[in-house]
């Protein structure tokens, strides 16, 4: 069984894949955090808590 920090790394991780998808199809300007967090499937809010905002 993982534990509770590896799934942490591992949700972030796929938020982050989930990210520069959206940042490639739509370019970095063309790209807000509201596009960011529904690519990732949750809210701006748990996007940039998840992220500590390093992908904004």
């Amino acid at each position: 069984m993982r534990t509770t920090e590896e799934q942490h790394n591992e949700r972030k991780r796929e938020m982050m894949e989930k990210c520069f998808e959206c940042y490639a199809e739509n370019g970095l300007t063309g790209t807000g955090i509201k596009a960011l967090a529904a690519a990732c499937g949750c809210t701006t809010g748990i996007l940039m808590l998840e992220q500590n905002t390093n992908l904004l």
